[in-house]
């Protein structure tokens, strides 16, 4: 069904409708149809007196639902920052690809295909049919000269940590289970970085203190 579909693609675009949304989308998409002149007839007969006949409401709405359960759902929303929608329109991911291309092509780490090609899970040049993601405008000549790095923000303060896994422990009944932490709270920063090619180049680790001692 048409609606089912809109739901779910405004859903992905985090412009998610209300239940009163969505009647008011149904009742525009069958307006002046085939449709609406047999919703009206069925409503005439049964609700002669309604004010609102060739239109649905709110109780169509719950059957609705009930219809569609396994496609759609409805549900308390969260706030998505609208800086983070902007910069996740496609142009911008797009612009900054060509420009990270650019630079690895310039590098000969990289080299541009004469065509675009599809390749498979390891690069290798492949038909559609076979394909993995979409056409690739050029191909990695030094995969260990590429190096990716990655930033985690960690904290020595353990009081707050969650179960790992939801580990239980066994204790008396009525016991509380406690375990030793540290309470010191330290920042610091982990950068790991490896290589395309799956290698480990190095991994650095940044603190802050007053002082300092070294260990050996």
């Amino acid at each position: 069904m048409a609606l089912v579909k809109i739901c779910v693609h405004m859903g992905k675009i985090r412009m998610p409708l209300t239940g009163p949304q969505a009647v008011n989308v149904f009742n525009n998409l069958i307006r002046g149809t085939r449709l609406q002149e047999l919703l009206f007839k069925f409503q005439r007969a049964r609700h002669p007196e309604s004010m609102s006949l060739g239109s649905c409401g709110l109780t169509w709405w719950k059957g609705f639902k009930q219809r569609h359960a396994d496609k759609n759902v409805t549900k308390r929303g969260e706030r998505f920052a609208s800086c983070r929608a902007d910069w996740t329109k496609k142009s911008n991911p797009v612009q900054m690809y060509d420009v990270i291309y650019d630079v690895m092509v310039k590098a000969r780490i990289a080299s541009k295909w004469p065509v675009s090609v599809y390749t498979d899970r390891e690069g290798n040049e492949v038909e559609e049919g076979e394909r993995f993601g979409l056409k690739q405008d050029i191909r990695i000549n030094h995969d260990h000269y590429l190096i990716f790095g990655n930033k985690s923000e960690c904290r020595t303060n353990q009081k707050k940590d969650g179960h790992v896994g939801g580990t239980t422990h066994v204790v008396k009944r009525g016991m509380v289970p406690q375990t030793v932490c540290s309470v010191n709270d330290h920042a610091f920063t982990i950068l790991p970085f490896t290589s395309v090619s799956g290698g480990v180049v190095c991994c650095v680790v940044i603190s802050r203190a007053t002082t300092m001692t070294v260990f050996q």
